[in-house]
Formats: structure tokens, C-alpha cells, sequence
């Protein structure tokens, strides 16, 4: 694939993900079949100074831009899905949220990052909540927080050094989306448990198990932006989240049109003089994936650039984030879909990539936010009524 429009120095971060990709892709299907978790992938994106790229500069990184961060999170996806979605969580956090850690605890992520290879990870889900409204509570003590709760889909569980989450703050008495506390867990804090729950259809080694807390404490340094702020206080991540999310999902199906022009070039059927690439139906099948991934790809970059650029949305930062990423996920989920369809009854057989390829992607509409929640936001506010209104529905 060729990116006329990049700057030296985003050649260069291509074609480091590229590299690592490829050794990704070579580890991808046993890692599926086994539902195990890639630590070598991560050995190697720690060696290769790929997971202190969003580290600003003072602090030993290299200040990765969300444009960056877009174009290396598509092609590291090509190699492995899972490992792309686990290096997103770990730095969109970095990217997005760095600004709302404390100094000290700032400091410290950033020597554990370069120096060990530490990762962080994050979850707003919870088992029969809604997000926004946490049933993990967090109780302010002398020095930090007792915290008590479950949360699920926690990416990258196997490995993580910190776990950030948000927590119901009691006592706060604002209503809605506010009111709570954002904190980091460090591995292996008293009454911090991590539940190997993970066993999914589609990206098997992500790690994504649960992790309960009782009673645990979290010291006031670990605290993470304004305490009461709530989901207000994350809009500052939330554009490396969505196009983070955005661009692992279109590497994913710029694998499965790659395979599937491969494929359709060679495969022969009898009578046929030629390979089924001279058919037209197979024709515009790859014409409609091709057109329909660029068309993601390009306003997910669009976006990524103007924020890079120093964009202000202003209050139309949520519906101009999340909008890529509901149409690149739902995009990719196309791509991957009419791939199997063009293949036919092949694309069945796991000896292909598609099946798995398919499987992975399917999660990219399920995501904070799901398709729904995110055509619900974007439509209350462009039609100017609040998120939290209440009734929801009039």
C-alpha cells in the first residue's frame, strides 16, 4: 500500500509497524486456535521502542501525533488484529491521557514503559451496567480509595501493570455521566484479582479477562484527572480511543482484501480458461471492498490529521470522533464479509485467514460505543439535546 502524502518520519514509524507485523502474522493463527496471549509480540514491540512511541518527548518517547498513531495501529493490525487492539489500549492512554496523570505517577509510567516493556490497560465495561454508570464504588480514605466492583473486557490482563478504570465516588451527589473516579490499579495490589474469563468467537488473544477488586486500596497518586469528573474528564482520550479503534479494525480488513485478490487471481475452476479474477462478479467485489476501505481509511485520517494539526471541535468533539469510528468499523465489517462471500465456500476452512479475519472483526462494532449508542449520541447532538437527559426517550 502506498502513502505518497507521509512525512519522512511517518515512513520510518510504517515501517517499523510493518516489520513487526510480520512476525506478528506468523504467530496470529496459533495464538487464535489456542486462545493464548502473544507475549513475544509484546516483547518485541518493547524492544523495538514501540510501546513508548506516544511518550512525549521529555519523558524518553518519541510524541507520537494521533495521525502517527492511526497510520501505525492500520498496519500493525495486518499482522495480528488481537495485538494491535491490545497495543491501542495500552496507547490510547498514553497518547490521549498522559495530560491527566499526576507528575510523580507520570514519571514513573513512563521509566516502567522504556526501561521494562510495562504496559497499561483500561475497561469502563462492567457485568449489567451501563457505561457511565459504574457499579464499582470507590470510597475516599486517608492517602487514596477503597474500591470494590467487577469490570470485564479488561484487554490486555495477562500482562498489564496498570489497570485504569472509573468507580462510582461515594458520597458524590452529581447525577448521570459525572460523579465518578478515575484510578490506576498497579498488578498485584491487595484485593485486586485478575479472573481469567476470556474464551470469545473473534480475538482470542487479547487477554480480555475480568479483574474484581475487594476493598483494594489505590493511592491518591494513582488518581487520574479531576476526582468527580467523570466521563467529561476522559473526552481528552476519547479521539486516540475511537480512531485508535477505527484504524485496527480497517489493518483487519485490508488483510482480508489483500488475501482476497491473492486468491481470486489464482484459483482456477473448471471449465474456466482463466482464474475467477476475469469474472466480472469478482470484479466488482473487489472493487466495492477496495473503494469502501479507502473511503474509511480516508476519513478516519482526515480526522486523526486535523486533531494532529491542533483542531478544536469544541462541543462537536464526540460526534466527530466516534462518527470514524462507526463507519470504519462498519466498513471493515463489510470488507471482511464480501471477501468470504467473493472466495465462496473456502473461505469456511481455517487452513484460510478469513474465517479468523472475520471473527476479529466482527468485534469492532461492539466496542465502547456500540453502533447503536454511538447513532443515538451523534444524533441527540445534532439535534441538541443532552446525553443524559432523562427520560432517555420522550
Amino acid at each position: 500500500m502506498r502513502e505518497p502524502l507521509l512525512s519522512p518520519a511517518q515512513k520510518e514509524l510504517v515501517a517499523l509497524a510493518d516489520r513487526l507485523a510480520a512476525g506478528f502474522a506468523a504467530r496470529a493463527e496459533q495464538h487464535d486456535r489456542e486462545g493464548s496471549f502473544p507475549f513475544a509480540d509484546f516483547e518485541d514491540l518493547h524492544r523495538e521502542g514501540y510501546l513508548a512511541l506516544a511518550l512525549p518527548a521529555d519523558l524518553g518517547g518519541r510524541g507520537l501525533t494521533l495521525h502517527d498513531f492511526c497510520l501505525v495501529q492500520e498496519r500493525l493490525a495486518r499482522g495480528s488484529g488481537p495485538t494491535a487492539l491490545g497495543a491501542n489500549m495500552h496507547l490510547y492512554n498514553i497518547g490521549g491521557g498522559f495530560g491527566l496523570f499526576g507528575q510523580s505517577f507520570r514519571r514513573r509510567v513512563a521509566r516502567a514503559v522504556i526501561e521494562e516493556g510495562a504496559v497499561l490497560a483500561s475497561s469502563i465495561s462492567e457485568p449489567g451496567a451501563s457505561l457511565g454508570s459504574p457499579l464499582v464504588r470507590a470510597r475516599k480514605v486517608d492517602g487514596g480509595y477503597r474500591v470494590s466492583g467487577r469490570k470485564y473486557f479488561c484487554t490486555l490482563a495477562p500482562l498489564l501493570r496498570w489497570f485504569i478504570f472509573s468507580a462510582k465516588l461515594e458520597g458524590e451527589a452529581r447525577p448521570g455521566l459525572s460523579g465518578t473516579v478515575t484510578l490506576a490499579a498497579e498488578r498485584g495490589t491487595e484485593g485486586m484479582r485478575i479472573v481469567p474469563t476470556w474464551d470469545a468467537m473473534g480475538m482470542r488473544a487479547t487477554g480480555s479477562d475480568d479483574i474484581e477488586f475487594d476493598d483494594a486500596f489505590i493511592p491518591a497518586e494513582c488518581l487520574i484527572g479531576e476526582e468527580g469528573a467523570g466521563f467529561e474528564g476522559g473526552l481528552q482520550s476519547l479521539p486516540w480511543y475511537a480512531l485508535g479503534i477505527a484504524s485496527v479494525y480497517l489493518g483487519i480488513a485490508g488483510t482480508a482484501l489483500d488475501f482476497t485478490v491473492e486468491y481470486v487471481k489464482a484459483r482456477k475452476l473448471h471449465p474456466l480458461p482463466r482464474s475467477i479474477a476475469h469474472l466480472p462478479g469478482i470484479q466488482f467485489d473487489v472493487a466495492e471492498m477496495s473503494i469502501g476501505l479507502e473511503a474509511a481509511r480516508a476519513f478516519v485520517f482526515k480526522t486523526a490529521a486535523e486533531l494532529a494539526r491542533g483542531a478544536d471541535f469544541g462541543d462537536e468533539l464526540l460526534p466527530r470522533v466516534t462518527a470514524p469510528q462507526y463507519f470504519a468499523t462498519r466498513s471493515a465489517l463489510d470488507v471482511v464479509t464480501r471477501a468470504m462471500q467473493t472466495i465462496g465456500g473456502p473461505s469456511y476452512f481455517r487452513r484460510h485467514p478469513l474465517e479468523r479475519l472475520f471473527r476479529d472483526v466482527r468485534a469492532g462494532t461492539l466496542h465502547p460505543y456500540t453502533h447503536t449508542w454511538l447513532l443515538e449520541m451523534i444524533g441527540k447532538l445534532r439535534l441538541g439535546i443532552s446525553l443524559d437527559a432523562s427520560p432517555r426517550w420522550e
